[in-house]
């Protein structure tokens, strides 16, 4: 028995649903999966979380798990199990409490915000809590809080909590349906979005739109990453779009930022993310796009890689702080990236997937100004046709011994044509080229993501890049003079010194 209890001890309860007006819409009868399967190859092991109920439970404001077998109700409490017709539910209070001494909530709405007419515009919602919504696995992306697939949107000062699959979607909703003429022209800023399942903010052909100063959190919880459509921030063909100052943190098989195919004059900046956990990717993917996006003025924090699966035997990996994949001409500069456990930034060639008229070179990129500390590797380009530049290592990581063992050395790699190139900073400069103006110094880092404060010290030589005219504001929004020391913020102290590192103040 669980938490040591004895059969005598456990208390389930029973309550039919017959009683209630669920007005079409009985989400204990209804599994998490939706129509659009392309992507669901789970192996059987895998299938389990697919076929749970969408719907929720809540005991004073705390959400039981739900089990697959009402067997499972005797080895945990805090659970529930649905019956196969969804009209029946038997629930396990944390500690075999009595239900009737508490507050439960069953949540049998799949929306809590969202227009019945499709395609409105110029709406602003602001200043409200949304919070528990039965809805189901993307796509279509129909979330707690729905644009429906509408344009020119203000969402601002609003809570987001407690969304089964999606928290808030922006765009098309569904890439089987004919695109709306406008989608996106949206503004997403001030808000707190929490305890998302997928996804916090879904958009598909999101265009001239801006999210800022958000904070998201506790993102990915289904674990559903071979869904592809995970992440604090997923958005689909972002053209000419700016992601600023959020704090997105906390998170599990999701990626912070993940901004997928063709986007195009996207800027990601100055935001704080960190705590990406088993994910197949880590901070900000960057996929399948032909034109210049730039990603710069970041702190990205700890990333480890996710377990693979699927039914065509994805292995473990991932673990990066940012993934360049199939896309080309991209600028990466000014970031901080550390403690991850595979690259801080990965390149992945992949010409054989043709994605608008051609296949995808990661040639052209730029990575430039950045600090590594105590990454897996540091940059893993996947052919040399790029620029490395005015980058800052550490030389101190981590304690690897082995010969054999290349990750974790924090060394740089160009994976082209067979075995890779595996490179400390005078081998990468004298074989490639690349970093001339790159250095070693002696660093010493820890970012608090929940008192949002970086504690560092950097000693030695530091790299002065020119200032380039867009790059001249750091992610506290200090302005630069001539030249710039790499990373995201302009003063690097030789001491230890505490930074408050909230972009959301610098508003």
């Amino acid at each position: 028995m669980g938490r040591n209890s004895s059969p005598a001890s456990i208390r389930i309860y029973q309550r039919r649903l017959d009683d209630l007006d669920l007005h079409g819409y009985n989400p204990f009868g209804m599994v998490n999966m939706m129509q659009d399967r392309v992507y669901l190859m789970p192996k059987p092991e895998e299938l389990r979380r697919h076929l749970l109920r969408r719907g929720m439970v809540f005991v004073d404001g705390q959400k039981l798990e739900q089990v697959e077998l009402y067997h499972e109700l005797a080895e945990k409490d805090g659970a529930f199990w649905c019956e196969h017709d969804g009209l029946t539910i038997h629930v396990r209070l944390p500690g075999d409490a009595d239900p009737a001494k508490h507050e439960v909530e069953l949540v049998t709405q799949e929306q809590v915000f969202a227009p019945i007419t499709r395609g409105l515009k110029y709406i602003r919602v602001k200043g409200i809590t949304f919070e528990h919504a039965a809805n189901a696995f993307p796509v279509p992306q129909r979330g707690m809080v729905s644009t429906s697939r509408g344009a020119f949107w203000i969402i601002e000062d609003c809570v987001l909590r407690h969304a089964n699959s999606v928290a808030l979607d922006i765009g098309a909703q569904d890439w089987d349906m004919e695109a709306p003429p406008v989608t996106g022209h949206t503004i997403v800023r001030r808000n707190h979005i929490d305890d998302a399942g997928v996804c916090a903010i879904a958009g598909m052909g999101v265009e001239d739109t801006l999210i800022e100063f958000n904070l998201i959190e506790h993102v990915g919880w289904q674990d559903v990453e071979l869904i592809w459509e995970t992440g604090g921030i997923k958005l689909h063909t972002a053209r000419n779009c700016l992601l600023r100052n959020n704090v997105i943190r906390h998170l599990i098989h999701a990626e912070a930022i993940w901004l997928d195919y063709l986007n195009a004059n996207t800027r990601v900046t100055g935001n704080v993310m960190g705590d990406t956990l088993e994910t197949l990717r880590g901070g900000i993917y960057l996929e399948a796009s032909h034109q210049r996006n730039m990603l710069d003025n970041n702190i990205i924090w700890k990333a480890t890689e996710g377990k693979g699966g699927g039914s065509y035997n994805m292995p473990p990996h991932g673990g990066w702080g940012i993934t360049i994949d199939g896309s080309d001409g991209t600028v990466v500069a000014y970031n901080l990236i550390g403690m991850t456990q595979d690259a801080a930034i990965k390149f992945r060639t992949v010409e054989s997937r043709i994605v608008g008229t051609r296949g995808g070179t990661s040639r052209n990129n730029a990575v430039l100004s950045n600090i590594f500390y105590r990454c897996g590797k540091s940059i893993d380009f996947s052919n040399p046709d790029n620029i490395a530049d005015w980058n800052l290592y550490t030389p101190d990581w981590g304690g690897v011994t082995d010969e054999n063992q290349a990750v974790g050395r924090g060394l740089n790699w160009v994976s082209f044509a067979g075995s890779p190139s595996i490179l400390d900073l005078e081998a990468w400069q004298k074989y490639f080229g690349f970093d001339k103006h790159g250095a070693y110094a002696d660093m010493h880092l820890d970012v608090d993501l929940d008192g949002l404060t970086l504690t560092w010290s950097v000693t030695g030589e530091l790299p002065q890049a020119p200032t380039e005219s867009h790059l001249k504001r750091d992610l506290l929004g200090e302005v630069a003079g001539e030249n710039r020391n790499p990373g995201p913020l302009l003063r690097l102290p030789k001491t230890a010194t505490k930074v408050a590192i909230d972009p959301r103040k610098h508003e």
